[in-house]
């Protein structure tokens, strides 16, 4: 029962935080946030567009 109302809660406090505009940062260019779920795992976003690849900070093109 715990474990439920610790999600519900987190849950809740998830959606109060999205319920505001949030600015988005280093997002490649070409994809587009969709959307975000609450899930138990955590906040998943799901962006459509181009495909896309990380590199670390270090690479280089």
């Amino acid at each position: 029962m715990q474990d439920t109302e610790t999600s519900i809660g987190t849950e809740r406090q998830a959606r109060a935080f999205l319920a505001e505009p949030i600015q988005l940062r280093n997002i490649p260019e070409g994809l587009h946030l969709r959307s975000v779920t609450v899930e138990s795992s955590g906040l998943h976003a799901h962006f459509t567009g181009d495909t896309v690849t990380f590199l670390p900070a270090a690479a280089t093109a």
